[in-house]
């Protein structure tokens, strides 16, 4: 199972929100990197594979909105209010020559180019208007 997989959500997030006793703060949210928007490489990444997308969350524009709508509607279905809400990390590490995390070696490039909210010619997604959705 890949590791950005709903069913990972489910567990991770709706599983302990709707379990956590009404004595703990209801404070709970989910944080989630994006799907992948594409397999097809800038720099090498972290999602280039078929075999790491989840299924019905295909590795274009479409599957990373619907991904984030996945996501949302399971912390949404938390009981007694308690899933707050959800963000993305890091969304806008873009695919530009240099941009590498490895201190030894910063041109390495971004593993996680593939996971954000902009195209590799640097525009932005579609899937930026996901977030006026509710």
């Amino acid at each position: 199972m890949a590791r950005n997989s709903l069913a990972h959500v489910a567990r991770g997030s709706e599983g302990a929100m709707s379990t956590t006793p009404s004595t703990r703060a209801p404070i709970r949210a989910a944080l989630r990197e994006l799907l992948g928007l594409t397999v097809e490489e800038f720099s090498p990444h972290q999602i280039d594979t078929t075999g790491e997308l989840v299924s019905g969350h295909p590795a274009t524009v479409a599957g990373q909105t619907r991904w984030m709508s996945d996501v949302a509607s399971i912390v949404e279905a938390v009981p007694n209010g308690r899933g707050l809400g959800v963000f993305n990390w890091e969304a806008t590490w873009t695919a530009v020559a240099g941009s590498g995390r490895d201190p030894a070696d910063a041109s390495s490039g971004n593993g996680r180019e593939n996971q954000a909210l902009f195209g590799y010619d640097d525009k932005a997604l579609s899937t930026m208007t996901w977030f006026g959705h509710r």
